[in-house]
């Protein structure tokens, strides 16, 4: 005797949504006129001053006052800034004047300039005070001064400003409007990031739109000890504290041997990805930081879909990163997309990010203090078997964590957009197109279910009965699977033979 057991499946995936909450987002937008190219954290005054290319100054937020105070001017196209070990001098280099400016950082006033051989780009300060400056270049193939090291101790001699011998290939002339798409951060083709102690500056350099060279250059020899060509960095670069590795765009250099150690990649998230987009190259936008500590890495790029004509970035995501690995934690909606240059307090509490229309002040140290939405699982499998022998994986549940503090209401719905692929694409944090993940404020659920194709309503009808119940730290779904679809056939079979009777 023959005989067919039919089993349906119902594979829901979910994804913490806040489309439907716009003011759950994240961090407080702070409008800069004309936009910022670099910005730097002097902590000893409470101030961040940003690099003005377009103004040519620098302006100079005060953090507790919350105010912009009186702008520096300098020199024309300033395009990056770093601070002196002991906090007195901003050091700037100002690309269309092929200068270094120094402003006193007391009065807020400029306190000297030395003139270059080369346009500058990038700018970082050692452990012994010496200044690393990274230009186009001059001469044959623009193979000469693309480092120079500027030493203050030795100013008014032939030896305060001298090249570094060896070098990595020059950067390219800076990315200026309409081709930097209105976004000032995009225009610096170099940058460099000195780590903690000081005892390293990592850079990238962009020699052309194909090439990426990332480059480890210690002080205490002033020698770029190694370089390594590179697709797909992108020149915003933030370093470990322990200086061991460092981030050149999407991706996490060793900084001895410059390995990769991973990079960041949608398969690294536990939550979904809206289908058929990952962390987009075609417009490599966003930076990141790591934690005073080094147990944690913020970043923040684009994950609009690769197309052509372009697509609009999306790097209004904060995501939290195992800083080993890449392996996404959770995610926070920024109120908007990140540009570059990000920066973070001595004590965690904050971070301060280019923006597009300025910068961010992002307080994560006290993310905790909301609802932060976060689903144990997002994928439930349902099963109805017409026999009955799987009758208890008719129903699962889901449970909605609240990781934070503060009430956290949650409500289900289906995800009704139809497809041509068979499969609903999922929104995430800040609706299409965005990631998923943890949500400050709050947020809600959406069902999405593999379609047959066609009309959405086929989808609708088929989605499983689902009722929410509210636990002590969160929210538990309890999903049923569909009666009308119980009784039809399903999407899989399975046979089986049983000895004749």
């Amino acid at each position: 005797m023959w005989y067919a057991r039919t089993l349906g499946f119902l594979l829901l995936f979910f994804v913490v949504c806040a489309a439907v909450l716009p003011a759950a987002t994240f961090g407080t937008v702070v409008p800069v006129t004309g936009g910022a190219s670099d910005l730097v954290l002097d902590d000893q005054r409470q101030r961040l001053y940003l690099v003005n290319s377009t103004r040519s100054q620098i302006d100079v937020y005060s953090i507790p006052q919350r105010r912009f105070l009186d702008p520096v001017a300098v020199e024309q196209l300033p395009l990056a800034a770093a601070l002196s070990r002991d906090g007195q001098t901003l050091y700037v280099v100002c690309n269309a004047a092929s200068s270094l400016v120094m402003m006193s950082t007391a009065n807020l006033q400029v306190s000297g300039r030395i003139s270059l051989p080369a346009k500058p780009e990038g700018v970082a300060v050692g452990f012994d005070e010496r200044v690393l400056i990274s230009t186009v270049g001059t001469g044959q193939n623009n193979a000469f001064n693309v480092l120079l090291i500027y030493d203050p101790a030795a100013s008014g001699t032939n030896q305060a400003l001298i090249p570094v011998t060896v070098s990595p290939p020059a950067p390219a002339n800076p990315l200026l409007p309409p081709t930097n798409l209105g976004r000032p951060a995009l225009i610096p083709r170099s940058f460099m990031a000195a780590s903690q102690d000081g005892r390293f500056i990592m850079g990238v350099n962009l020699p052309n739109a194909n090439n990426r060279v990332a480059f480890v250059y210690e002080v205490a020899s002033g020698v770029v000890l190694r370089s390594r060509l590179l697709a797909g960095v992108s020149p915003v670069v933030s370093v470990a504290p322990d200086g061991s590795k460092f981030m050149a765009g999407l991706t996490l250099l060793d900084s001895k041997t410059l390995a990769v150690l991973a990079q960041q990649n949608a398969a690294n998230a536990n939550y979904p990805f809206p289908t058929g987009t990952n962390f987009n190259l075609q417009q490599n936008q966003g930076g990141s930081i790591f934690t005073p500590d080094g147990g944690r890495l913020f970043t923040a790029f684009n994950i609009a879909p690769v197309q052509n004509p372009a697509a609009r970035p999306n790097v209004s995501q904060l995501m939290v990163n195992d800083p080993d690995n890449l392996l996404i934690e959770t995610a926070f909606q920024l109120p908007e997309n990140a540009t570059g240059q990000m920066v973070i307090s001595p004590d965690g509490a904050n971070i301060y990010a280019l923006s597009e229309s300025g910068f961010m002040i992002i307080p994560v140290g006290t993310a905790a203090n909301n609802p932060i939405a976060m689903l144990d699982t997002n994928v439930q499998l349902l099963v109805n078997d017409q026999c009955g022998v799987y009758a208890n994986r008719r129903t699962g549940t889901a449970f909605l964590r609240n990781l934070g503090r503060g009430r956290m209401t949650a409500t289900a719905a289906v995800q009704t957009e139809a497809t041509n692929t068979g499969v609903i694409q999922i929104p995430g944090i800040g609706g299409p197109g965005g990631a998923g993940g943890g949500i400050v404020g709050g947020g809600g659920i959406i069902i999405t279910l593999p379609g047959a194709g066609g009309a959405a309503t086929n989808t609708a009808a088929a989605a499983p009965q689902v009722r929410p119940t509210v636990a002590a730290d969160g929210v538990n779904f309890n999903f049923t699977f569909n009666a009308a679809a119980a009784r039809s056939l399903g999407t899989a079979s399975t046979s089986s033979r049983s000895p004749s009777t």
